[in-house]
């Protein structure tokens, strides 16, 4: 019979981790699903622990089926292709080989889904524990989180149905671009015949804007059915070449492979301004990546390296173009920021001129208080001067009245 959920899981070297990824598939609530485990042709005991748990799903009543690479793709997107293309069930679930997922994740994330005919539900939180900390039961577990600036919802929540909104909430930060944080209707992904991009890290960033853009029904839920115990995207190169590699590869390839799904499936075409917003966010996220090694080396040996992954886009025209475009972006914003200066510069030089104009005007005042101090000072003076006469004469006077009445006494 037909499955209601496709769990795919992509495996390289997961051994220590694959089990208790099994074992919490093993523990939903919900049992009718397939597990499709694609080992991306590993050099440890990973297959292994799966066929031991082969049993035990079939057990439950579950189908689960390993498949075995002959050689390494080096890329997460390719064995879940590979998934996808075997998958039967009506909805798409990716869960990583080092995760695990709470016991009735299966059980809510079907019934929202149902419930609201959603192409696509987007869980916005995740738990991150401890390797030791192991458990699916939630009650158990600490305070999700978010990769991002995500604001949650309070409970199922319809995105806007306008590419151009949902795009702007991606721009903002706003949503959290795991692959395996959605759970998608099967057909959403056949009818379009999507496929998660061929690269080593961040791949799901760009599928993720596939499914913003394509998906009629996008559902935002406050459930938390993942948590967390590694990254396969945790990969750094032995050299600063090898990353400057790793990085201009990943900015050129997912330029293009954003150019061709725009361009496809007639996109944004009377809102360019919408689509120039996306490259330019994956451009400065990616660039700001490369420049941290870029200024590590000898700025020849960097371009040598950058010029050889710009030969590897194929079309060169558009990538031209665009920069094109972002570089006159940068010099209309540099020209708004020369109006600005020219502005600043104007208030600057008037401040100057009010400042000089205030500070005569102060020296003037100065003047005139010196001038009324001195004034001041002059009268003071005059005016001791007159009452020392006025004493004097007081003192004339007083003698000639002294003298004037002995004189008068003496003639009694």
């Amino acid at each position: 019979m037909t499955p209601a959920i496709s769990i795919i899981i992509p495996m390289y070297n997961m051994e220590k981790y694959v089990g208790e990824c099994l074992d919490s598939l093993l523990a939903q609530t919900f049992k009718d699903f397939e597990v499709i485990v694609i080992d991306d042709y590993s050099s440890d005991k990973s297959c292994d622990v799966v066929k031991k748990y082969i049993p035990a799903f079939q057990k439950n009543g579950i189908n689960l089926r390993l498949i075995e690479s002959k050689k390494n793709s080096g890329f997460p997107g390719i064995p879940r292709n590979k998934g996808i293309e075997l998958a039967l069930g009506k909805y798409l679930c990716f869960v990583d080989s080092d995760d695990a997922i709470t016991n009735t994740a299966l059980e809510e994330l079907f019934n929202v889904a149902e419930e609201f005919d959603a192409d696509v539900v987007h869980c916005e939180k995740y738990f991150l524990v401890d390797d030791a900390d192991f458990t699916t039961d939630k009650n158990l577990l600490k305070e999700p989180r978010a990769a991002f600036n995500t604001v949650f919802v309070t409970e199922p929540t319809f995105m806007s149905e306008d590419v151009g909104e949902r795009l702007d909430h991606f721009i903002a930060g706003k949503f959290d671009w795991s692959t395996c944080n959605n759970f998608i209707r099967r057909d959403l992904i056949k009818d379009y015949n999507l496929k998660i991009p061929p690269l080593k890290i961040c791949e799901d960033s760009i599928f993720s804007i596939y499914l913003l853009s394509l998906a009629e029904n996008f559902l935002c839920v406050p459930n938390v059915y993942r948590r967390r115990l590694g990254s396969l995207s945790r990969v750094t190169s032995t050299s600063i070449e090898s990353e400057i590699v790793r990085w201009g590869s990943l900015f050129f390839q997912g330029f293009a492979l954003l150019e061709k799904f725009f361009s496809e499936h007639e996109l944004c075409e009377n809102q360019n301004e919408k689509k120039l917003a996306i490259f330019r966010f994956y451009m400065n996220w990616r660039l700001q990546l490369i420049t941290d090694y870029y200024s590590k080396a000898p700025l020849e040996i960097m371009d040598i390296l950058v010029r050889q992954e710009i030969e590897k886009v194929d079309d060169k025209v558009t990538l031209a173009a665009f920069f094109f475009d972002y570089t006159n972006l940068l010099k209309d914003d540099a020209t708004k920021l020369q109006v600005v200066n020219k502005v600043l510069t104007d208030i600057l030089q008037q401040v100057k001129v009010d400042s000089q104009k205030m500070s005569d005007e102060l020296s003037q005042l100065q003047e005139k208080n010196d001038e009324l101090i001195k004034m001041v000072k002059k009268q003071r003076a005059f005016m001791n001067y007159q009452r020392v006469q006025v004493q004097n004469l007081k003192s004339v006077l007083e003698s000639e009245s002294n003298l004037q009445d002995n004189q008068i006494n003496g003639g009694e």
